[in-house]
């Protein structure tokens, strides 16, 4: 990607981007990069694949008690979503900060990276909404291929309060993130804001699930499970790792020595740039790499249901047995030359003729 760059400021991509990669390439492979911070990172947006790493390890230590101590797995579980909300809370107040990542005059670059270290970015500080998809999990594990029922009143309270919250957390800090006057946060925002929209959001996307999987989705079910996600769904993870590169090749291509002049046409251009150029350059890194890793994985983990291999069909068809005498089926025939004696008749049948009878050479 760095022949792609050019422009004024081009010679930042080799200074930053393609410099921390040479250096701090490592933090990628073992996820690290939500941990050291202060070092630059080779991927920006990859801090998040170690945060998601790390509490899929140690996913087990909740799982395992839920499945063998029901009762105390799910207080465990009760205990580390509530945690998950109070310790990210106990952070903003005792070191100051805001409730969230702000654009704001009085949040300072100082204040802003140290809310990225401490909140932002650590496991501990962004597990809650991972701590309440493992609660319905747990809950669509339980109910088997049963369904719950739910009146109509419970359904319209759900869908409600889940729009209602997601409307809060996504729009509720809009007085405070303004360039031009903004309102100063309280305590009181600070705290409850910043430890419990991240619940409160993974709440909100618990009920879209849950209400879709158990046939109450109405219109967002038929929208979200619609085929044409299909295609697009497969190249999510792949669009993730190109996007925010391919964001910094437009930037650098296009901004006259570092300045930008914002209006919502050139940012609905470069929006759309982005998307344009992302989508297919995803779907051939996606055939390229994830797509035979997925294939290998595949083969390696599936089921040995091994069955023998059917032997080939023979060339020549044997010829069918010969049909038999009803006379000679208890009896033998001879060969030619020799004689036989038939001692036996045909079960439950007498037949004076073939009780006793001699076939004798030349007769």
């Amino acid at each position: 990607m760095r022949f792609l760059v050019g422009g004024p400021i081009g010679f930042l991509w080799d200074l930053g981007f393609y410099a921390n990669c040479q250096k701090y390439w490592w933090k990628d492979i073992l996820f690290l990069d939500n941990l050291y911070l202060n070092d630059p990172a080779c991927v920006g947006q990859a801090w998040y694949l170690g945060t998601d790493t790390q509490l899929y390890l140690v996913a087990p230590l909740i799982i395992l008690p839920l499945y063998f101590l029901k009762k105390f797995g799910k207080a465990w579980l009760f205990l580390l979503t509530a945690a998950s909300a109070v310790i990210p809370a106990a952070i903003i107040y005792q070191y100051n900060l805001p409730p969230t990542s702000l654009t704001n005059p009085l949040v300072t670059s100082e204040m802003s990276n140290e809310y990225m270290q401490k909140i932002y970015c650590p496991s501990w500080t962004r597990a809650s909404p991972w701590l309440v998809g493992v609660w319905l999990g747990y809950i669509i594990y339980r109910q088997g291929n049963t369904r719950y029922k739910m009146n109509a009143l419970t359904v319209t309270v759900g869908w409600t309060l889940a729009a209602i919250t997601g409307l809060l957390v996504v729009f509720g800090m809009y007085s405070y993130n303004r360039v031009v006057v903004p309102m100063p946060y309280e305590v009181m925002t600070q705290v409850v804001y910043g430890g419990g929209h991240r619940l409160a959001w993974g709440a909100v996307l618990v009920w879209v699930v849950f209400a879709c999987h158990n046939g109450y989705g109405g219109l967002v079910n038929g929208f979200l499970s619609h085929p044409v996600w299909q295609p697009v769904s497969r190249l999510t993870y792949t669009t993730y790792l190109l996007a925010l590169p391919l964001q910094s090749i437009l930037h650098y291509n296009t901004s006259q020595g570092g300045a930008y002049y914002f209006t919502h046409l050139n940012t609905i251009i470069s929006t759309v740039g982005a998307v344009v150029l992302t989508l297919p350059l995803s779907l051939l890194l996606s055939l390229l790499a994830e797509s035979p890793v997925v294939g290998l994985e595949r083969l390696l983990l599936r089921p040995n249901h091994s069955t023998p291999r059917p032997a080939p069909p023979s060339e020549e068809k044997a010829a069918p047995p010969p049909p038999i005498n009803p006379a000679f089926r208890n009896g033998e025939m001879a060969e030619e030359g020799t004689s036989t004696t038939t001692t036996t008749a045909t079960a439950g049948f007498s037949n004076p003729v073939f009780t006793v009878e001699k076939v004798a050479k030349g007769s």
